[in-house]
């Protein structure tokens, strides 16, 4: 049985990814999120669908900042993780037109600190939720996507420990 961590598991696309693994029979599922009410939220959702289904799939949720590495990499020392997704991101194209520094830096921040929390507790498989605006980027948010797209794959080429992927729909140009 597997364990799965979800970074940003409180925000609308992670919190589908939850419902989703809900139903895979895994061990397991740890919700990290910054957000307090969107993680009391989904953990009320995912409570009422585990007990209604009657699923024996452990829940827990971390109220943490993953843009600092000692907020959460506490969670890797306590639960060992088979399968990650990092779904956390300013993910909104018109936040970036406000506080673009802001949502360059988180975007690129969190997906190099869970990385490298992953890669250093031996995560096997790392799953980087991206979006189509990386693939010809005109914005800020497609921009910082892009960047992370880059670095995540030249870490899979020159680490063979953790299997990276890339989620997006869309095609490169």
């Amino acid at each position: 049985m597997k364990n799965s961590v979800i970074f940003g598991g409180a925000g609308s696309i992670g919190r589908e990814v939850a419902h989703q693994l809900l139903f895979l029979n895994l061990a397991s599922i740890h919700i990290v999120d910054n957000n307090e009410l969107n993680l009391k939220n989904v953990s009320d959702k995912l409570g009422l669908k585990r007990k209604e289904g009657k699923i024996k799939t452990k829940l827990y949720f971390h109220l943490s900042n993953i843009e600092n590495k000692i907020q959460f990499e506490y969670i890797f020392q306590k639960y060992s993780f088979d399968l990650a997704f990092n779904a956390a991101a300013y993910k909104h194209v018109v936040s970036g037109l406000f506080s673009a520094e802001n949502l360059i830096y988180s975007n690129l921040i969190t997906c190099i600190n869970t990385f490298e929390v992953c890669q250093k507790y031996k995560v096997k498989n790392y799953l980087y939720v991206s979006t189509d605006k990386a693939a010809d980027p005109e914005s800020y948010m497609g921009l910082s996507k892009f960047v992370c797209e880059e670095i995540l794959n030249k870490a899979n080429l020159s680490n063979k420990n953790i299997l990276c992927n890339l989620d997006w729909k869309g095609d490169r140009k």
